[in-house]
């Protein structure tokens, strides 16, 4: 069954996540404060649930405050396991919940995105359809890079320093021992997200280019009768 979602979805997506019992899974390249403090908010027992977030850290992002990691820790210290996911180029907006029904949105879980965008979306409740759904959120999951609670804090300490260096080299009229200062805080942000971005000499760019191109190798195979062989989980040839 599909519901059509139009502005203003605040309390269409309130309700929504009230039905939370185990699990959330959610999917928004930008996650600013109001949108975390919508989850705390609305989920009934958010000690007893279990979130994955895909997301877009990016430095860009950070600095612009299209995501908040300080957001993120406090989620962390509130559900009862956080899992969270970076993945670049990041657009899909989805809001899974206990496995029964599906949110897939234009709609970003920010103040904007809830309360004064004109967004639109439609609600999936059909079992199957779920599932599969669910089931591309977790390859996008497996593609981004994986942050730890003590990476989010470095990050979210760090982020803080940014903010407080462009809030002051605003005020100074770009001073230039300030923006010195901001651009190397900037460079050590961006080394710390990248950290991950390297996986038993992989890029991620180059595990998304494996995965992605998939699909081909099968049509490849079918075409020339291959197709027994073929087995799209194994991506070991591109390890």
């Amino acid at each position: 069954m599909l519901k059509f979602i139009v502005s203003p979805w605040k309390n269409d997506f309130m309700s929504i996540l009230r039905r939370t019992r185990e699990e959330l899974f959610i999917s928004s390249p930008f996650i600013d404060s109001e949108g975390i403090n919508v989850l705390l908010k609305t989920i009934p027992y958010p000690n007893q649930v279990r979130i994955s977030i895909i997301t877009d850290l990016s430095i860009n992002n950070i600095r612009n405050h299209g995501i908040s990691p300080a957001g993120l820790l406090r989620l962390y210290e509130r559900v009862r396991e956080l899992n969270v996911s970076s993945l670049g180029r990041l657009h899909a907006k989805v809001y899974l919940i206990d496995n029964r029904a599906a949110v897939i949105t234009s709609a970003n879980l920010t103040s904007s995105g809830l309360t004064s965008n004109f967004e639109y979306g439609v609600l999936v409740e059909d079992e199957e359809s779920v599932e599969s759904i669910r089931k591309d959120m977790e390859q996008y999951f497996s593609w981004g890079n994986k942050f730890t609670v003590e990476t989010l804090r470095r990050i979210a300490e760090m982020s803080e320093e940014i903010w407080k260096l462009q809030r002051e080299v605003e005020k100074e009229n770009k001073d230039s021992e300030l923006t010195r200062r901001l651009k190397e805080k900037t460079e050590e942000l961006n080394i710390e997200i990248l950290k991950n971005r390297v996986r038993g000499g992989r890029t991620i760019n180059s595990i998304f280019f494996g995965n992605y191109h998939l699909p081909i190798e099968e049509k490849r195979a079918l075409k020339h009768g291959g197709a027994a062989s073929f087995n799209p989980n194994n991506t070991s040839r591109y390890m």
